[in-house]
């Protein structure tokens, strides 16, 4: 997990996780990412741009799902 000032290791399973923060601003772009929305500075159709400049992929499958959470998350500020 990268965190703002620290990484820490994390050894369960990000659905667990995901199903904690499902109502949050809380992002699945991968089987491998959970993204929090407030720190992707830049979308594209294949990757998401984050506050530390890291550059995570978007897999295909979660594409359709991605964009639409992040136009309802656009239409929320």
């Amino acid at each position: 997990m990268v965190l703002q000032e620290e990484i820490h290791k994390f050894y369960g399973k990000l659905s667990e996780i995901k199903q904690k923060l499902e109502n949050n601003n809380f992002i699945s772009i991968h089987k491998s990412y959970l993204v929090n929305y407030c720190h992707v500075i830049e979308y594209q159709y294949e990757h998401v741009k984050m506050s530390n400049n890291t550059m995570l992929p978007i897999s295909q499958q979660h594409r359709k799902v991605v964009r639409r959470k992040f136009i309802d998350l656009k239409w929320k500020e």
